[in-house]
């Protein structure tokens, strides 16, 4: 093998070895911390942001404003009563269909 030859080689070897390291960064990892986390229930959704309200008698239903405008009822079996969102106020997981995934009502409650 001549020189320019061998120049040529070791060129494309480390052309290849150096676009394989940035993504090398970006492959996923487990870490055993992991394993201590509870599923959730709302980790596959976005937060909603809406206005809530409580039903017109004052009972434990709780309503939000859709997208397309009308008032609809959180899913009783999505309301996690005796926990609050971090900020306090009360906060709606729904999945990218529009499916309510969880609510956290407000910590001065009703």
């Amino acid at each position: 093998m001549k020189d320019g030859e061998r120049h040529l080689v070791c060129f494309i070897v480390l052309a290849m070895l150096l676009s394989i390291i940035p993504t090398m960064k970006a492959w996923p990892t487990w870490k055993p911390e992991y394993a201590l986390n509870s599923p959730g229930c709302c980790e596959k959704g976005d937060v909603f942001k809406t206005q809530f309200r409580v039903g017109e008698d004052r009972s434990d239903q709780w309503f939000y404003l859709s997208k397309e405008g009308t008032w609809k009822q959180v899913p009783p079996d999505t309301i996690h009563w005796g926990q609050h969102a971090p900020n306090g106020l009360p906060t709606l997981f729904i999945y990218w269909t529009g499916q309510e995934l969880c609510f956290y009502p407000p910590e001065e409650g009703i």
